[in-house]
């Protein structure tokens, strides 16, 4: 059962970093809004950057998952840190709380995520 969770949890994960990271580098400026700090007539360079991370991301947390999956749990485990500092950028340069919300909701998959990822492996060992 947790396996399948693990499976299920890191595919989907994968799949929506692919798809955030697509929808940054096509949307900047929209997808500015849904990170939570405004473009404001900058140049949207951070945000190509963002859509990249999350591209390879997604294709790292993917092939992970299918080829190396011993190491998924480590993969995950700092992998947590980005949205932990997209909250920190979040509180330091956005303009409402309201844009933490996303970067605070994947901290906690995320943690629950590897959580489970470790307890799979610690299964898997015993």
């Amino acid at each position: 059962m947790i396996s399948k969770l693990v499976t299920i949890g890191s595919f989907l994960l994968g799949i929506a970093l692919l798809g955030l990271g697509t929808h940054v580098l096509f949307v900047s400026e929209f997808a500015a809004q849904g990170y939570g700090v405004l473009l404001a007539g900058a140049s949207p360079a951070y945000l190509i950057a963002t859509g990249m991370r999350d591209l390879v991301l997604g294709f790292m947390t993917l092939g992970i998952l299918f080829r190396h999956r011993d190491a998924l749990p480590l993969f995950l485990i700092c992998l947590t840190l980005l949205p932990i500092a997209d909250v920190v950028i979040v509180l330091k340069f956005g303009d409402s709380l309201a844009g933490i919300a996303p970067h605070a909701i994947g901290t906690v998959g995320l943690i629950v995520l590897s959580g489970l990822a470790l307890h799979e492996t610690r299964q898997a060992k015993a």
